[in-house]
């Protein structure tokens, strides 16, 4: 979210948080066993730094909520979703993919 501020990084980060910034979702021991289809979900979720400067700023300068924001962005690119849902079904075992696209 920091496209449209001038900011002044520190150095020496990476030393302590290591140099790709990237953030990893944990579950408890046995999740994925326990529940698969969520754990795939949760597995196959991918966020780049595109996407959240652009659905933050939708928050920020147009006082969007969250939920209207992600939505209308993943209504604009709904490639996403078929990475996300690849594998993934619906509680009924149905397509999540096709699911989803009819709820946006």
């Amino acid at each position: 979210m920091n496209v449209k501020l001038k900011m002044h990084y520190l150095t020496g980060g990476e030393k302590w948080f290591g140099s790709k910034g990237e953030v990893y979702t944990l579950t408890r021991k046995g999740y994925p066993q326990a529940c698969p289809n969520a754990a795939r979900l949760l597995g196959n979720l991918k966020f780049t730094l595109d996407m959240e400067n652009a659905i933050m700023a939708e928050v920020v300068d147009k006082k969007i909520s969250f939920d209207d924001a992600a939505k209308a962005w993943l209504k604009a690119h709904p490639e996403v979703l078929e990475g996300w849902l690849a594998g993934v079904t619906t509680k009924a075992d149905g397509n999540a993919l096709e699911a989803v696209k009819a709820k946006l």
